[in-house]
């Protein structure tokens, strides 16, 4: 039986993809922004676009968009408090969840496999005179295993 280059090179390729999937899976990639180490039980803030890593497991969460800010800002009087919706990604071992949690509104805090997150707050804190991109934002989390 004679085996066809183009099929030895194809599969070659996708061995060498599937490598590299499971090497961002484990936190092998040195490209991505890492923040900081975090500890279960303990608030930690997290950028905008950074991604911080349990100290010992293979956990990680990434804050990755800002849905929406509709919080009061500080010097105006409002009837309602508004609220903040934040989107993240956590990672643990070979799997990657989206999800979103709130300042004001449900959920606050989620639980995924054996691992519960809270936002506990959203940093900066509107005002009526400035502006913000999500580059601005810095979400305070409590990352617990189950």
């Amino acid at each position: 039986m004679k085996k066809s280059p183009f099929l030895i090179i194809v599969l070659l390729l996708a061995s060498l993809m599937a490598c590299e999937r499971l090497a961002i899976l484990f936190h092998d990639n040195p490209d991505q922004p890492v923040t900081r180490a975090f500890t279960f039980g303990q608030p930690f803030e997290l950028p905008f676009g950074k991604l911080a890593r349990h100290e010992t497991e293979n956990v990680s969460i990434t804050f990755t968009r800002v849905l929406e800010d509709s919080r009061c800002p500080i010097n105006v009087n409002c009837v309602w408090e508004g609220n903040a919706k934040l989107k993240f990604l956590l990672q643990h071992s070979f799997h990657l969840t989206h999800f979103s949690l709130n300042t004001t509104l449900e959920p606050k805090d989620t639980t995924i496999a054996d691992y519960s997150v809270s936002l506990t707050d959203l940093l900066p804190y509107p005002h009526s005179d400035s502006t913000y991109t999500d580059a601005d934002y810095t979400a305070i989390l409590i990352v617990n295993r189950k």
